[in-house]
């Protein structure tokens, strides 16, 4: 005799949709679906990243006068169990009493441009995407290098010859290009499921298949040009030479080895002044959410920095709109934009260009590929701020000092040893990551003292 199934409580239910689905034999399931045993046909979908949402479903096998049927009825919890029974029901009813109404019709064509757009409206409905500027940047990234070319094509016309002519501009980009492929099959497969595709043949997004016709897919790691150790005394006076408030971010940024985007939109509430003094981020302010939440210490460098920024605070705003450096171009109270951000960066290159010809370049980046081309023209790769803040950190804690390597690790909220060993030991040794970067900052302004400056303050 078949299994029973359960019926359905709202206990039950949250249980199912807040627990990864998983097999019998412990490996883990894209999603898995309960049924309901009070009401015949209904059952819920929960995904391995629902975050606590369920897909309700009514489902009718195939007999021998009617085909088979399954639609989609609502989410849970915006749908409850009652709601959903209650539809169950209906349509159970709708569907003896008239199989023939149920059997499949065939779909108008449906373009490339609105197959995209249903996808994209039923992400966010059920949060596929773990934050919202992944939603908006897989939908900002897939207009811009597919739907402004091929949109208007009707997906059941798109085959692969089509698919490689609009990839091929692009194909010496490899992140952008498996970025698209993963967001089109999402796109056929949510087509099929639809309806409008009747063979899933998603083999017309084989990368194998695809890099017959254009070429194997590099996937050389392209990384952030980083400043030489020997050049960070140098670099750090000539920004605290300038007053731009830009000028004090990319300090702090470097001084606390931090990525450029927690710099640029660091708040108030964040920053924790006191005995000791520390910076606070939650987990879904951090580039690796996985890691948990990331508390750096502040040298004695950045407490003056912080106190030098505190003329810029507008306490008139709400708390989670006063950004530590704020942008004088919008009465301080947003952010820097990208482009005057990044635009200041160009200046310091510029100017130390019309002082050395070269400007601040990552040498040994620069380096291996005049090795790779010799005799073509290398263009210098600048620096930037991710990598002079990170890289350079990284590489002067390793070359000129003995700290440990995990605390080390630490201060660029790196993830180190397995999750065993990281369940035992809890500690985020911020004692001696204090120590790290006070040294850090002591070393970014031997500049000053090798030349009978005093700047910056001695710890």
């Amino acid at each position: 005799m078949p299994k029973k199934a359960v019926t359905l409580t709202k206990r039950i239910v949250d249980q199912y949709c807040n627990t990864l689905p998983v097999s019998r034999s412990g490996h883990r399931l894209n999603y898995k679906c309960y049924a309901d045993g009070r009401a015949p046909g209904l059952y819920i979908k929960v995904h391995s990243n629902s975050l606590g949402i369920g897909t309700w479903f009514y489902r009718q096998q195939a007999t021998s006068n009617a085909p088979h049927f399954e639609q989609k009825i609502g989410y849970y919890p915006a749908m409850s169990i009652a709601e959903a029974r209650k539809e169950a029901f209906k349509l159970r009813g709708q569907y003896l009493n008239d199989p023939e109404s149920f059997c499949p019709k065939t779909k108008p064509s449906l373009s490339l441009r609105d197959a995209a757009d249903a996808w994209f409206k039923h992400a966010e409905e059920t949060k596929y995407y773990k934050r919202k500027q992944y939603y908006l940047n897989e939908q900002r990234r897939t207009e811009r290098y597919v739907l402004k070319y091929i949109g208007q094509t009707p997906i059941n016309e798109l085959n692969r010859q089509v698919l490689v002519q609009t990839l091929k501009p692009i194909w010496d980009h490899p992140r952008i290009v498996k970025f698209l492929l993963t967001t089109l099959r999402h796109i056929f497969r949510f087509a099929i499921h639809l309806g409008y595709l009747d063979v899933p043949d998603l083999n017309t997004l084989n990368l194998k298949v695809m890099e017959i016709d254009l070429g194997k897919l590099t996937t050389d790691v392209q990384h952030y040009g980083a400043l030489h150790v020997d050049e960070i005394p140098e670099f750090m006076h000539v920004l605290r030479s300038s007053d731009d408030i830009r000028s004090f971010a990319f300090e702090f940024g470097i001084l606390c080895a931090l990525r450029p985007s927690n710099v640029r939109n660091l708040k108030w509430l964040q920053v924790h002044l006191g005995n000791p003094s520390y910076l606070l981020f939650s987990k879904k302010d951090m580039k690796v959410s996985k890691n948990g939440n990331f508390k750096v210490p502040l040298s004695s460098r950045c407490i003056e920095i912080l106190q030098t920024m505190r003329r810029y605070q507008r306490k008139d705003l709400p708390k989670d709109q006063q950004f530590v450096f704020p942008s004088p171009y919008d009465d301080y109270s947003k952010p820097w934009s990208l482009t005057r951000w990044f635009t200041f960066w160009e200046t310091l290159h510029n100017e130390k260009k019309k002082v050395n010809g070269v400007g601040w370049i990552d040498r040994l980046a620069t380096e291996i590929l005049i090795a790779d081309s010799p005799n073509s023209n290398v263009k210098a790769v600048k620096i930037t701020p991710h990598g002079t803040a990170r890289t350079s950190f990284r590489m002067w804690a390793s070359s000129q000092t003995n700290f440990r390597y995990k605390p080390i690790e630490y201060c660029l909220h790196h993830k180190v040893g397995s999750d065993v060993e990281n369940a035992y030991d809890r500690s985020d040794y911020f004692e001696e990551r204090l120590q790290i970067l006070e040294e850090w900052a002591k070393y970014c302004c031997s500049y000053d003292e090798n030349n009978f400056e005093n700047e910056c303050i001695k710890s």
